[in-house]
């Protein structure tokens, strides 16, 4: 503040004041010339799911896989490549990792780049791979300020030598209170400060909370700590695993500048490189068609025999460990691959669920081949099973006895339904107009 004399007027000290003062951090926005001069619509680095000038958040519980899906991400991008069936604005991207060193990055990269069918020589130029883990990867410390090596980005946002930046992850790179606002706005500021010169973004990787991480996701899943994660980034992502298939599933949480993409399935591919589901050949992942006819045979084999299958994963004598014995069962089919081929089986139509009531009256759940799953797999169609007859007692014509047992798992073939939405019919009499076995339709009795 300069000083003045006794004799400057009070209207010059005020002046003076004035021209001092710091400038004013409130910008008025032009709204009147909206439709004569219309602003450029949102873009987007990756279609839908990360959009230019901001910070988007891809969450996810630890080994779950978003590490390799940034990788993959940065990959699609510094190639123009489509990433998961969406289309990217070529990029040159810089990936800070805070977690994995380089010599699991450069693995990751290799098997990318074969599944991708990229020359590694060709993301010279446009990826740029940082490895921050031989020292302190922190771009923010709890006193509220930045780091070196976050000046380092800004250096280069600013030189134009990066448009998009991957951070690998929060804890990593963020060394403040996660459930302090205060302190995640800030950090989440500073990120999307990376994006200002050239009109870049940010994909920032974080950890889940523990209630999402066991499974109960709530409007709030998909990241840890205060809800500033959420309200300070425009977009979030949220990476989930199926507990029965290990297949993944790409959730798009928020989006404030367009509408949410719908959810991504993903799974698993060669070399650890995921996929979207069903874009591998023989139910996304077995090599061929005769691997899925193999398991469907010996589904229908089993059945036929009266061994019949439970559909749970978690039963004793589930499918998986039933068959994989079997000499006719697919080699090297590791039990993940299994389960996604009887899912996309089901909802070929090839494998339904059957209700039946076993020996005692229990109600169990098993696996039944479709005859358009026999006919997939050139499984010639089952023949009806004759009815036992029913055993009287000397002297008392036509009295039942007790049911005859037929063998198998899960006791006798007794009075089988098929499940259908919301009703369950008697397998004695099937409906007029449909054949015993189509789908949806009662399974003839056999006792």
């Amino acid at each position: 503040m300069a000083e003045f004399d006794r004799g400057t007027s009070f209207l010059d000290q005020e002046a003076a004041k004035i021209l001092e003062a710091p400038p004013p951090t409130l910008q008025l926005v032009e709204v009147a010339d909206v439709f004569a001069s219309p602003p450029p619509a949102p873009e987007y680095w990756i279609e839908q799911l990360m959009p230019a000038g901001v910070v988007t958040l891809l969450g996810a519980h630890g080994g779950t896989g978003k590490s390799m899906l940034a990788l993959i991400a940065a990959v699609c991008m510094a190639q123009g490549l489509p990433f998961m069936g969406k289309a990217t604005k070529p990029a040159r991207v810089a990936f800070y990792s805070g977690e994995d060193p380089a010599p699991l990055l450069r693995w990751r990269l290799a098997n990318i780049c074969r599944h991708l069918d990229v020359d590694p020589a060709d993301l010279s130029g446009n990826l740029m791979v940082l490895d921050a883990t031989e020292g302190d990867p922190a771009l923010y410390t709890r006193d509220g300020d930045v780091t070196r090596a976050y000046t380092e980005l800004l250096r280069l946002a600013e030189n134009r030598a990066a448009d998009v930046f991957i951070i690998d992850n929060a804890s990593d790179t963020f060394d403040g209170d996660e459930i302090r606002r205060a302190e995640v706005r800030k950090f989440v500021r500073a990120l999307a400060r990376l994006t200002r010169p050239q009109g870049g973004g940010v994909l920032l990787l974080v950890h889940i909370d523990r209630a999402s991480a066991r499974g109960n996701v709530g409007n709030d899943g998909g990241y840890s700590g205060s809800t500033a994660w959420h309200n300070s980034a425009r977009s979030r992502l949220f990476l989930v695993t199926d507990a029965q298939t290990k297949d993944l599933e790409l959730k798009h949480e928020k989006c404030n500048v367009g509408p949410r993409a719908e959810p991504i399935r993903l799974t698993w591919g060669a070399h650890g490189v995921i996929v979207p589901a069903g874009s591998m050949p023989d139910c996304s992942g077995l090599i061929a068609t005769a691997h899925r006819d193999s398991v469907l045979r010996l589904l229908a084999e089993f059945y036929d025999r009266g061994e019949y299958i439970p559909t749970s994963v978690n039963a004793p004598g589930n499918a998986f460990k039933t068959l994989q014995g079997e000499r006719s069962f697919p080699p090297r089919t590791q039990r993940a691959e299994f389960w996604r081929l009887l899912r996309d089986a089901e909802r070929a139509g090839h494998l339904v669920r059957e209700l039946y009531r076993t020996g005692d009256r229990k109600e169990r759940e098993r696996w039944s081949v479709t005859p358009a799953g026999r006919s997939a797999a050139g499984i010639a169609p089952s023949a009806p099973t004759a009815r036992q007859p029913e055993e009287s007692a000397p002297g008392a014509s036509g009295a039942p006895s007790a049911p005859t047992a037929q063998g198998g798992m899960g006791g006798e073939r007794a009075r089988a339904t098929r499940r259908t939405r919301g009703t369950r019919t008697p397998a004695d009499t099937p409906p007029e107009g449909v054949e015993a076995g189509e789908v949806g339709a009662p399974v003839e009795a056999d006792a």
